[in-house]
């Protein structure tokens, strides 16, 4: 600039110099010349570098557009509605007596009897998960993009175990209720305890798994000054389990059960969303709400496997205590849903590059099967092969247990910790 003021300066004394002279002088002709200044270049920075001033007057909105990308991991504590079963699977009685006396001894109407494992939820309420999202802008303006969604939460799972101690000392009973030849009798079966004159020693085991996860690719459009639209394509997926093993000790030979309830759900659809953002000096405050309508697949899976005693012949059988033949397999259907989802997000910028945030998220699903809620606790005890062993029978009466393939909507919630870095 030094250059272009001493050239200012010559100019004016020449026209003040030609005036006082009686004659103007000319101007000299600039037209052609090119007249650079050690000024920084706004580029590079560098103090050092001559620039062509006549290239500074452009308009920096002229240079060509690059996309931006911004990476965010986020760190979630997330509750979802347990998966509950609304009945007692293992009962123990309050004091020691003959379970064979009465074939309502240790059921749901005994009075001595206790639910060890009833009315609870077999699912965790607190799990730990990630997310992570990726956002392609198309422009440095940030006016539309593409982001993909990734939700994980790991599997949990959690084990039970009821032991009867020394000589059946707890006794340990599987309650149901008895369909035929008894009309709705509330009994159960004796894995550990005093039957018939007998201690019988044993172990009830309960094992839960739940797992969720996700995925979604939005494109997102500037609708307004800090209003975005989106639309796209959701992906979500939830599995839970439950195994029930029960084993009695003999010294001729024990028998032992093993139920294996599983159900999984997926659902697939499009989606529509508002993003609201609003920015103060560093800080960035965001609502967004989204809702997906699609198909839920759905699967439900029934299986035992036991072992007969050798007082009953021993041997391997098909089936558990609870899973019979009458209600053991596989079940598939697909029925329609939707999921809306809201989030409230705050974040401050430590660099520019770099933002911290805070945030709430509400996910509803309308439609899914769950494990507690596919246990038929009605058994004709003659579908048994341990009762027809014993009896030497065959199949008769009505088919229970019988297949629920029951529904129930769902839920999760929690907190969300997260870093997003932009470049």
């Amino acid at each position: 600039m030094k250059t272009l003021s001493i050239l200012c300066v010559s100019l004016g004394l020449s026209a003040v110099a030609g005036v006082r002279g009686g004659e103007p002088t000319p101007p000299p002709d600039v037209s052609n010349v090119r007249i650079t200044s050690p000024c920084p270049d706004p580029i590079s920075g560098n103090p050092e570098a001559k620039i062509d001033l006549g290239a500074v007057c452009e308009d920096p909105k002229e240079a060509p557009s690059r996309p931006r990308v911004t990476v965010r991991s986020e760190f979630l504590v997330w509750w979802m509605k347990s998966n509950r079963v609304n009945a007692s699977l293992l009962n123990t009685t309050l004091q020691r007596t003959d379970l064979g006396a009465d074939i309502r001894a240790g059921g749901m109407s005994d009075r001595n009897a206790f639910p060890l494992f009833a009315n609870r939820p077999l699912s965790p309420g607190e799990m730990l998960g990630t997310r992570l999202t990726v956002d392609v802008s198309f422009d440095e303006t940030n006016s539309s993009g593409i982001e993909v969604v990734g939700t994980w939460l790991p599997r949990s799972v959690e084990s039970n175990v009821y032991a009867s101690g020394p000589n059946g000392r707890q006794s340990l009973i599987l309650p149901y209720r008895e369909v035929f030849p008894t009309d709705g009798t509330e009994t159960g079966g004796v894995v550990a305890g005093l039957l018939n004159g007998r201690s019988l020693e044993g172990a009830v085991s309960f094992t839960t798994a739940t797992q969720f996860w996700g995925g979604e690719v939005n494109y997102r459009a500037c609708l307004s000054d800090g209003i975005e639209g989106l639309v796209g394509f959701r992906y979500l997926g939830l599995s839970d389990s439950l195994t029930i093993a029960s084993n009695t000790a003999l010294a001729s030979g024990g028998g032992s059960t093993l139920d294996f309830l599983s159900t999984r759900n997926h659902f697939y659809g499009g989606q529509v969303g508002l993003r609201f953002t609003e920015e103060y000096d560093r800080w960035t405050f965001g609502l967004s709400t989204k809702i997906a309508a699609g198909g839920t697949r759905q699967r439900s899976t029934i299986t035992g496997s036991g072992v007969q005693p050798t007082i009953l012949g021993g041997g391997s059988v098909p089936v558990g205590f609870y899973a019979l033949s009458t209600n053991s397999g596989t079940t598939s259907n697909t029925r329609f849903g939707y999921v809306p989802e809201a989030s409230l997000r705050v974040g401050y910028a430590l660099t520019d590059h770099l933002t911290f945030s805070v945030g709430y998220d509400f996910l509803y699903w309308d439609d899914v099967m769950r494990t507690g809620n596919q246990l038929d606790r009605n058994i004709n005890s003659l579908n048994s092969p341990f009762v027809r062993a014993a009896n030497g029978g065959t199949p008769v009466g009505p088919m229970s247990p019988s297949r629920l393939d029951s529904h129930n909507d769902f839920w999760v919630q929690g907190v969300t910790l997260g870093l997003a870095l932009n470049f």
